[in-house]
């Protein structure tokens, strides 16, 4: 089993807010039926977009969920950070990590490139926001410039 950089949690998460982006209220039970993810999984995800003020959540009869904030003020690296699944690419970089072989041997040349291959990860990821993404909207137009 491979690790992934983008889970499928997150890409639930997104697919759960593409459905969102009409600026309705949405059930729990739609998103997952239009978006063909598990309902219990739905719930889970909704509560984490909740506490990360991405959605707003509303109970009862006329409850539901819609987006609390513009995607367009909101990047990928945003959303994997609500989702708790930002990750570090070596295990070396994680805060308060003891690294034998650097105390031994001092700065490490692994080390270094690794956490400029993380700089320019979260750079990229904070550089899309999760509506360009979920709408192609700047790619669209890059094609219809490309086109002309």
């Amino acid at each position: 089993c491979r690790d992934m950089l983008i889970t499928r949690e997150t890409d639930y998460a997104l697919r759960m807010l593409r459905v969102l982006l009409d600026g309705e209220k949405h059930s729990a039970a739609e998103m997952a039926e239009t978006e063909l993810i598990p309902v219990q999984f739905a719930y889970q995800i909704l509560r984490k977009l909740s506490a990360g003020e991405l959605v707003q959540v509303s109970r009862g009869a006329a409850g539901g969920c819609r987006l609390s904030r513009d995607l367009r003020g909101v990047s990928l690296y945003d959303l994997m950070v609500v989702m708790g699944e930002h990750d570090v690419l070596c295990a070396c970089m994680e805060p308060g990590y003891d690294c034998r072989w650097q105390s031994e041997h001092g700065k490490c040349a692994i080390h270094c490139q690794l956490t400029e291959l993380q700089r320019k990860q979260d750079e990229a990821f904070r550089a899309v926001s999760l509506h360009r993404l979920l709408t192609g909207e700047a790619i669209q137009k890059e094609e219809v410039t490309q086109q002309t």
